[in-house]
């Protein structure tokens, strides 16, 4: 496994750039939460809990708020690529290190799949047949393919299109918001019933899905000026404002239209409804540029996961290297893209959406630990969560209760999933490897 001091004996070995500012690492962020779900969800909360769902999405709002400031505490005592992993591999060992890398891609490319899915469904809006056959997978190789050939050729040229889309994506959202507000109805968004503790559990699981996302700003941290400050900056940033942008979207399009929870294009067909045609044009591209953001921000950020679990060497050691010219993991980027590619093609939005917000919640659950170890074993970090041990605990706490309130079909899957994941370590057979210095 290789350490700084070993890279600093290297002079001549190429070495990521730190590239990302402050306000990329905000748009890497607001872009990779913002995907599918904030034009899919309120739909599917809606079903569940009906007027009572505005409540859901405050209660999940502030638990994923919680979990990011302890993100945010644990980014900040590192300055190297890895997120998660690496503060799971510092704070209890190779092993455990591992499970949270493996656990951390599967819910990355889960998702990159389920987005997938939802592009091609909203392409197939604006041109039918998309959806389906070859039609569908020359889409989505044409979609991820670019992406890849993108990230894989420099980080500002990965970082310059994920800035763009985060500027477009946000223009329907806010035109939808704005032009809607008047339209609401207050006894849509009244609720006159509550639902139970399980159906309340089960949809902020699914919230989950939607609100998550905003690890990925842990994992490109060798590419970030000044990391150990801006990466805390900009994950509460974007939660921040993620939540303020989830929770208007909703009350409109719950205010606004008429049986929401059955419609399969909640935002588009409130749009129409009070901006007419246009409305639901504009929403309708609006979503597959969003989608196609998020899935930028997914390419931008993972392959750098897979970079450092190969430099620890859990993967193949050619994950690791560093293009001469472009200065990207660009083995890595090419492996993700593939891969990424295969589970579009076979994949649902639904199913990948459910598997990727449970095993989110291995990584989430982690790095609360780690906070807590790190705090009594190395003392304060740069950016402390205020509070002593109470963030923490409840965060982990509600996480575990959300997590139980789930299917249990997919708590099974989880554990085998689990399970893969020793059986991958032992076939490493690094167990004795060396720990290379983490900070």
């Amino acid at each position: 496994m290789s350490s700084d001091a070993g890279l600093q004996q290297e002079p001549a070995r190429p070495r990521l750039l730190r590239a990302l500012s402050a306000g990329d690492m905000l748009a890497v962020g607001i872009n990779g939460v913002i995907g599918a779900g904030i034009f899919l969800a309120p739909a599917t909360v809606a079903r569940m809990a009906g007027a009572a769902s505005t409540l859901i999405y405050l209660f999940a709002g502030g638990l994923v708020a919680l979990v990011a400031l302890c993100i945010a505490e644990a980014g900040s005592r590192f300055d190297r690529a890895g997120g998660p992993f690496l503060y799971a591999r510092h704070a209890f060992g190779p092993h455990t290190g591992f499970q949270i890398a493996w656990f951390t891609w599967l819910a990355r490319m889960t998702a990159l799949a389920a987005l997938a899915d939802g592009f091609a469904r909203y392409c197939a809006f604006l041109w039918p047949g998309l959806d389906t056959g070859w039609r569908r997978a020359l889409l989505l190789c044409l979609l991820l393919g670019g992406l890849t050939f993108i990230n894989a050729i420099g980080v500002r040229q990965g970082a310059r299109t994920v800035n763009l889309f985060t500027l477009v994506k946000l223009v329907p959202l806010l035109v939808f918001v704005a032009a809607g507000a008047s339209f609401v109805e207050a006894a849509r968004i009244t609720p006159s019933s509550l639902p139970t503790l399980s159906e309340f559990g089960r949809a902020t699981l699914f919230l989950f899905y939607v609100y998550g996302g905003f690890e990925v700003l842990t994992f490109p941290a060798e590419e970030v000026v000044a990391p150990q400050r801006n990466i805390p900056r900009a994950v509460l940033g974007t939660q921040a404002l993620v939540i303020v942008i989830y929770l208007a979207v909703h009350l409109v399009a719950l205010g606004t239209l008429p049986g929401i929870a059955a419609s399969a294009t909640p935002i588009a067909d409130a749009a129409q409804g009070f901006l007419g045609t246009f409305g639901g044009v504009l929403v309708t591209v609006g979503a597959v540029i969003s989608i196609a953001g998020c899935q930028s921000g997914i390419m931008l950020t993972t392959p750098r996961l897979l970079f450092a679990v190969a430099r620890d060497g859990h993967l193949p050691r050619a994950l690791s290297r560093v293009h001469p010219r472009f200065h990207t993991p660009f083995e890595a980027v090419i492996v993700q893209g593939v891969v990424g590619l295969a589970l579009a093609l076979v994949g649902t939005f639904e199913g990948m959406a459910i598997l990727s917000a449970i095993a989110r919640m291995v990584p989430y659950l982690s790095t609360i630990a780690v906070v807590l170890v790190l705090r009594r074993r190395e003392g304060a970090a740069p950016f402390t969560v205020p509070g002593g041990s109470l963030v923490p605990i409840v965060a982990a706490v509600l996480c575990i209760w959300v997590l139980l309130s789930g299917d249990w079909a997919a708590l099974l899957l989880g554990v085998a999933t689990a399970a893969i994941g020793s059986l991958l370590y032992v076939w490493t057979g690094r167990y004795s490897v060396k720990q290379s210095s983490d900070a």
